[in-house]
């Protein structure tokens, strides 16, 4: 699935504060075991599994007068039918 058609997508430019505590919110309702993803046209509920596949990648790319840093967390996992 692309981005462009992906269920659901959040990107926001504002401060580390503000992120922070969007990532904390997330981790608590992974600890409990359901996401919720709100948009405004639907509200997308997540069962998390005992058992799920977390992944971290920094990509640095260079440009001619900066560096663009792209951090990203990807967590996985596999339903039943």
């Amino acid at each position: 699935m692309s981005r462009k058609d992906a269920e659901y997508r959040e990107k926001l430019k504002t401060n580390p504060k503000e992120i922070a505590e969007k990532l904390r919110n997330l981790a608590d309702e992974i600890e409990k075991g359901t996401i919720k993803l709100v948009t405004d046209k639907k509200t997308l509920e997540l069962s998390i599994p005992e058992t799920i596949e977390f992944e971290l990648e920094l990509k640095t790319k260079e440009k001619s007068k900066s560096v663009k840093k792209q951090l990203e967390f990807e967590i996985e996992w596999k339903e039943n039918k």
